[in-house]
């Protein structure tokens, strides 16, 4: 469900980054790393040609975006196909009671993961911290396109804001999660 969110907000920062509600008609059938590979160019494509008609990009919101889109793209998507497509079965151990086991056969064998209920929860939950980051990015973008940052900053719901905080929560979670400093992070490749 919360992968759901992230395709969702993904889809309306588009819109909003893009100018044209069009954007549905390209993504909606692709997987969800496409979509986020086709956005990714987007954004880091945006106001690059002169000859390319769009609104204009904000240089701190593309930023904050692009670095959404590095979590969810390999990192999460890649643990999201795991979540959906693995083989599960109870694994509880006496350290983690919640404790599962994870396989999938691939072409040269199989391919396991140790982890807990609890990991599954965050991996949801750093999925819907990226769609706070891209839904806020995208109201952001369709304020900065009406008005100037000065303006924005003195508005009391100020999405620009509001998605720069969502982005530094995110950046935080992901960088705990790929040093091991997570609290109660268990993703063991076996």
């Amino acid at each position: 469900m919360d992968s759901g969110h992230a395709s969702v907000a993904l889809q309306q920062m588009a819109e909003a980054m893009t100018g044209t509600g069009l954007i549905y008609f390209t993504l909606r059938d692709a997987t969800l790393g496409a979509q986020v590979k086709q956005v990714r160019v987007m954004v880091e494509h945006a106001t690059t040609n002169e000859w390319i008609r769009h609104p204009p990009m904000d240089a701190e919101m593309r930023g904050v975006i692009l670095s959404a889109l590095k979590a969810l793209d390999p990192f999460l998507v890649t643990l999201r196909n795991r979540v959906i497509h693995d083989v599960w079965e109870p694994a509880p151990t006496d350290d983690h009671p919640d404790g599962l086991y994870g396989h999938r056969a691939t072409r040269w064998g199989k391919e396991g993961v140790e982890t807990t209920v609890g990991t599954l929860h965050l991996i949801g939950s750093t999925f819907f911290q990226v769609a706070c980051v891209l839904s806020e990015a995208g109201r952001a973008l369709a304020l900065l396109q009406d008005h100037d940052r000065a303006h924005a900053a003195g508005l009391r719901d100020n999405p620009v804001r509001e998605a720069e905080r969502y982005h530094q929560e995110l950046v935080a979670r992901m960088t705990a999660i790929q040093t091991g400093r997570q609290e109660g992070w268990r993703w063991i490749r076996r």
